[in-house]
Protein backbone atom coordinates (compact mmCIF):
# COMPACT_ATOMS: atom_id res chain seq x y z
CA UNK A 1 0.00 0.00 0.00
CA UNK A 2 1.14 3.38 -1.12
CA UNK A 3 2.06 5.87 1.25
CA UNK A 4 1.42 9.61 1.29
CA UNK A 5 3.40 10.74 -1.61
CA UNK A 6 2.84 14.82 -0.25
CA UNK A 7 5.96 16.45 0.78
CA UNK A 8 5.56 17.38 4.08
CA UNK A 9 7.79 20.44 4.13
CA UNK A 10 5.66 21.64 1.14
CA UNK A 11 3.75 25.38 1.94
CA UNK A 12 -0.02 24.85 1.63
CA UNK A 13 -0.57 27.72 -0.94
CA UNK A 14 -0.18 27.94 -4.72
CA UNK A 15 3.05 26.39 -6.30
CA UNK A 16 2.63 28.96 -9.19
CA UNK A 17 4.23 32.28 -7.43
CA UNK A 18 7.84 33.41 -7.65
CA UNK A 19 9.55 32.35 -4.77
CA UNK A 20 10.03 35.35 -1.90
CA UNK A 21 7.04 37.48 -3.13
CA UNK A 22 4.07 37.48 -1.31
CA UNK A 23 1.06 36.09 -3.03
CA UNK A 24 -1.28 37.57 -4.76
CA UNK A 25 1.24 40.79 -5.35
CA UNK A 26 1.91 40.83 -8.98
CA UNK A 27 5.45 41.84 -10.52
CA UNK A 28 6.30 45.62 -11.37
CA UNK A 29 7.98 44.14 -14.55
CA UNK A 30 5.81 42.62 -17.41
CA UNK A 31 6.81 39.40 -19.03
CA UNK A 32 8.04 39.16 -22.01
CA UNK A 33 6.44 37.88 -25.39
CA UNK A 34 8.73 35.72 -26.81
CA UNK A 35 8.37 35.62 -30.73
CA UNK A 36 9.90 33.36 -33.62
CA UNK A 37 12.53 36.28 -34.05
CA UNK A 38 13.73 36.77 -30.36
CA UNK A 39 12.36 38.49 -27.34
CA UNK A 40 9.71 41.28 -27.62
CA UNK A 41 10.50 43.77 -24.40
CA UNK A 42 7.65 44.29 -22.34
CA UNK A 43 5.42 47.54 -23.39
CA UNK A 44 6.70 50.73 -21.68
CA UNK A 45 5.31 51.24 -18.20
CA UNK A 46 4.07 54.32 -16.94
CA UNK A 47 4.99 55.32 -12.99
CA UNK A 48 4.00 58.49 -11.06
CA UNK A 49 6.07 61.40 -12.52
CA UNK A 50 7.91 59.64 -15.22
CA UNK A 51 7.99 57.75 -18.45
CA UNK A 52 9.92 54.13 -18.19
CA UNK A 53 11.02 53.60 -21.67
CA UNK A 54 12.51 50.03 -23.36
CA UNK A 55 16.36 50.81 -22.96
CA UNK A 56 15.42 51.20 -19.27
CA UNK A 57 15.93 55.21 -19.13
CA UNK A 58 13.38 57.60 -18.07
CA UNK A 59 11.98 60.70 -19.59
CA UNK A 60 10.69 62.75 -16.83
CA UNK A 61 6.91 63.81 -17.57
CA UNK A 62 5.92 67.60 -18.12
CA UNK A 63 4.10 69.06 -14.83
CA UNK A 64 0.62 70.34 -14.61
CA UNK A 65 0.09 73.15 -17.11
CA UNK A 66 -0.35 76.66 -15.61
CA UNK A 67 -3.59 78.57 -15.77
CA UNK A 68 -3.08 81.91 -14.94
CA UNK A 69 0.92 83.87 -15.53
CA UNK A 70 2.21 86.90 -13.22
CA UNK A 71 4.54 89.21 -13.93
CA UNK A 72 4.77 92.62 -11.97
CA UNK A 73 7.81 95.04 -12.49
CA UNK A 74 9.85 91.78 -13.80
CA UNK A 75 10.54 89.79 -16.73
CA UNK A 76 9.10 86.09 -17.56
CA UNK A 77 10.00 83.57 -19.88
CA UNK A 78 8.70 79.88 -20.05
CA UNK A 79 10.29 77.66 -23.01
CA UNK A 80 10.96 73.80 -23.60
CA UNK A 81 9.19 71.02 -22.38
CA UNK A 82 5.89 72.31 -20.81
CA UNK A 83 2.36 71.44 -21.17
CA UNK A 84 -0.03 74.57 -22.12
CA UNK A 85 -3.51 74.42 -20.80
CA UNK A 86 -6.72 74.81 -23.18
CA UNK A 87 -7.13 78.28 -21.15
CA UNK A 88 -4.49 80.24 -20.03
CA UNK A 89 -4.09 83.59 -18.85
CA UNK A 90 -1.49 86.05 -18.69
CA UNK A 91 -1.70 89.26 -16.22
CA UNK A 92 1.82 91.81 -16.82
CA UNK A 93 2.20 94.98 -14.99
CA UNK A 94 5.68 96.58 -16.22
CA UNK A 95 6.89 93.53 -16.81
CA UNK A 96 7.77 91.67 -20.31
CA UNK A 97 7.24 87.63 -21.19
CA UNK A 98 8.49 85.36 -23.43
CA UNK A 99 6.57 82.37 -24.29
CA UNK A 100 8.23 79.68 -26.66
CA UNK A 101 5.63 77.32 -27.40
CA UNK A 102 8.23 75.47 -29.91
CA UNK A 103 8.79 72.23 -27.81
CA UNK A 104 5.65 72.72 -26.00
CA UNK A 105 2.40 69.95 -25.14
CA UNK A 106 -0.55 71.56 -26.29
CA UNK A 107 -3.49 70.14 -24.58
CA UNK A 108 -6.65 71.01 -26.81
CA UNK A 109 -6.56 71.35 -30.71
CA UNK A 110 -7.74 75.45 -30.29
CA UNK A 111 -5.98 76.76 -27.27
CA UNK A 112 -6.89 80.35 -25.74
CA UNK A 113 -4.33 82.84 -24.73
CA UNK A 114 -5.59 85.88 -22.65
CA UNK A 115 -3.15 88.92 -22.33
CA UNK A 116 -4.25 91.54 -19.90
CA UNK A 117 -0.91 94.16 -19.72
CA UNK A 118 -0.18 97.78 -18.78
CA UNK A 119 2.90 98.49 -19.64
CA UNK A 120 3.56 95.05 -20.74
CA UNK A 121 5.13 93.15 -23.63
CA UNK A 122 4.39 89.54 -24.88
CA UNK A 123 6.65 87.56 -27.37
CA UNK A 124 5.29 84.51 -28.69
CA UNK A 125 7.06 81.56 -30.15
CA UNK A 126 5.42 78.88 -32.22
CA UNK A 127 6.62 75.96 -34.57
CA UNK A 128 5.59 75.58 -37.87
CA UNK A 129 1.99 74.67 -38.27
CA UNK A 130 0.20 76.65 -35.55
CA UNK A 131 -1.84 78.72 -36.56
CA UNK A 132 -2.33 82.18 -34.82
CA UNK A 133 -5.04 84.08 -34.51
CA UNK A 134 -4.75 87.93 -33.03
CA UNK A 135 -7.38 89.02 -31.48
CA UNK A 136 -5.96 91.43 -29.11
CA UNK A 137 -7.54 95.10 -28.01
CA UNK A 138 -4.44 97.21 -27.85
CA UNK A 139 -4.26 100.98 -26.61
CA UNK A 140 -1.20 102.67 -27.68
CA UNK A 141 0.65 99.57 -28.89
CA UNK A 142 0.42 96.97 -31.61
CA UNK A 143 -0.35 93.36 -32.05
CA UNK A 144 2.01 91.47 -34.65
CA UNK A 145 1.92 88.38 -36.61
CA UNK A 146 5.32 87.73 -38.04
CA UNK A 147 5.14 84.82 -40.78
CA UNK A 148 8.04 83.54 -39.99
CA UNK A 149 9.16 80.51 -41.91
CA UNK A 150 7.46 77.42 -43.53
CA UNK A 151 3.83 79.03 -43.44
CA UNK A 152 3.00 75.97 -46.67
CA UNK A 153 3.15 73.66 -43.06
CA UNK A 154 -0.73 72.16 -42.50
CA UNK A 155 -1.84 73.36 -39.71
CA UNK A 156 -2.60 70.91 -36.40
CA UNK A 157 -2.88 73.57 -33.91
CA UNK A 158 -4.84 77.15 -33.40
CA UNK A 159 -3.60 79.73 -30.69
CA UNK A 160 -6.45 82.54 -30.31
CA UNK A 161 -4.71 85.26 -28.70
CA UNK A 162 -7.41 88.00 -27.14
CA UNK A 163 -7.53 90.41 -24.36
CA UNK A 164 -6.29 94.31 -23.95
CA UNK A 165 -3.17 95.64 -23.86
CA UNK A 166 -2.47 99.26 -22.79
CA UNK A 167 0.85 100.94 -23.71
CA UNK A 168 2.21 97.43 -24.37
CA UNK A 169 3.38 95.06 -27.75
CA UNK A 170 2.06 91.32 -28.85
CA UNK A 171 4.21 90.00 -31.46
CA UNK A 172 4.18 86.70 -32.55
CA UNK A 173 7.03 84.72 -34.11
CA UNK A 174 7.09 81.34 -35.85
CA UNK A 175 10.11 79.89 -36.24
CA UNK A 176 11.74 76.36 -36.30
CA UNK A 177 12.99 74.73 -33.23
CA UNK A 178 16.42 76.12 -32.34
CA UNK A 179 15.85 79.13 -34.34
CA UNK A 180 16.95 82.45 -32.36
CA UNK A 181 14.19 84.49 -31.63
CA UNK A 182 14.49 87.83 -32.93
CA UNK A 183 15.60 91.06 -30.43
CA UNK A 184 14.48 94.26 -30.99
CA UNK A 185 17.69 95.47 -31.74
CA UNK A 186 17.29 92.74 -34.55
CA UNK A 187 14.18 93.91 -35.63
CA UNK A 188 15.47 97.45 -36.16
CA UNK A 189 18.67 96.20 -37.57
CA UNK A 190 16.80 94.57 -40.18
CA UNK A 191 14.14 97.40 -40.93
CA UNK A 192 17.02 99.87 -41.61
CA UNK A 193 18.83 97.66 -44.01
CA UNK A 194 15.59 97.18 -46.09
CA UNK A 195 14.61 100.95 -45.86
CA UNK A 196 18.47 101.51 -47.08
CA UNK A 197 17.74 99.08 -50.06
CA UNK A 198 14.53 100.40 -51.21
CA UNK A 199 16.60 104.16 -51.16
CA UNK A 200 19.03 102.68 -53.19
CA UNK A 201 21.55 103.63 -50.72
CA UNK A 202 24.91 101.32 -50.10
Amino acid sequence: MLGDMSDAHAPDGPQDVVPGRPHGVPSKDSMPVIRPDGVQPPAPAVRHGEIVVHDGGTLPAAPPPETHIVTVFGDARRSGRFRVAPHTSVSLLFGDLTLDLREAILDADVVELRTDMLFGDVRLVVPPGVDVQMRTTTVFGDATVHPGCSTDVPHTHTVVVHGVTVFGDVTVHTLEVGAPIPTLWGRLKTRWAQTRRSSGGT
